[in-house]
């Protein structure tokens, strides 16, 4: 029943706002003076239109990615959805998926624990319930049920993507990636694995790719091993650290 599914992955940014009409801005995340905040496209599944790059229709962004740096970068993630018993299954296989990240792109990812996360439909951006504004080189993830998103739904169950950029050196520094909770605790663990490779792929900049043997080809199966595409690509987009 889950052997294909659809993610979304796209992101519009502020110099392209009136050309392509987007949805809304999510709230600063960032206190960087050069720091672009992304924005979903009113579009439902558009994608770029080619590249490994997730902005390769905005030259001015096109091969962003994260910096490699000795300070990790740190992720939170809301399981309250979840029965307790699905949230450790869920957690240790997004642990899973970043070890995988790790490995291909030399980038450290820190588990910050639990946070009580606000899914905002108008822009497909999550923020912390408590209004805390986390430092840059943060990620959020969180599970929300269907229906509850307009992007997310059918054969929709995940989504992700930068959500700050610091536009002059072209570096990620916040993202976001929700998945359908219906899907998670009823696919297995292949599935629910390739599901996360792939939303983080997003997140790290990674547009979809058209090679079948890797994880960022649009139609999410099974597949839990990176491609060379995928690594080749995640690679291509880590910078240096500043």
């Amino acid at each position: 029943m889950w052997s294909a599914v659809r993610t979304v992955g796209t992101v519009a940014f502020a110099a392209v706002l009136a050309a392509v009409g987007v949805v809304g801005l999510q709230a600063p995340s960032t206190s960087h003076p050069d720091v672009v905040l992304a924005a979903v496209l009113d579009r439902h599944g558009a994608e770029p239109s080619g590249g490994v790059s997730i902005f390769a229709d905005e030259p001015a962004l096109n091969n962003s990615g994260w910096a490699s740096c000795p300070d990790p970068i740190a992720w939170n993630v809301d399981t309250s959805g979840l029965s307790k018993a699905a949230a450790a299954r869920q957690l240790a296989n997004l642990r899973w998926a970043l070890a995988q990240w790790n490995r291909a792109s030399g980038l450290e990812f820190r588990y910050a624990g639990e946070a009580a996360l606000v899914y905002d439909e108008s822009t497909f951006s999550l923020t912390r319930a408590d209004g805390y504004v986390p430092p840059e080189r943060h990620i959020y993830l969180s599970f929300i049920a269907d229906g509850s998103s307009r992007l997310l739904g059918g054969a929709t169950v995940g989504q992700g993507g930068p959500s700050a950029v610091i536009a002059a050196a072209r570096e990620i520094v916040t993202a976001n990636a929700v998945f359908r909770i219906d899907h998670v605790v009823r696919a297995s663990t292949r599935a629910v694995r390739s599901l996360y490779l792939h939303e983080l792929g997003h997140a790290l900049g990674l547009a979809h790719l058209r090679s079948s043997r890797s994880v960022m080809y649009p139609t999410v199966t099974d597949q839990v091993r990176l491609g060379a595409g995928d690594i080749k690509g995640v690679r291509s987009l880590t910078k240096p650290c500043p």
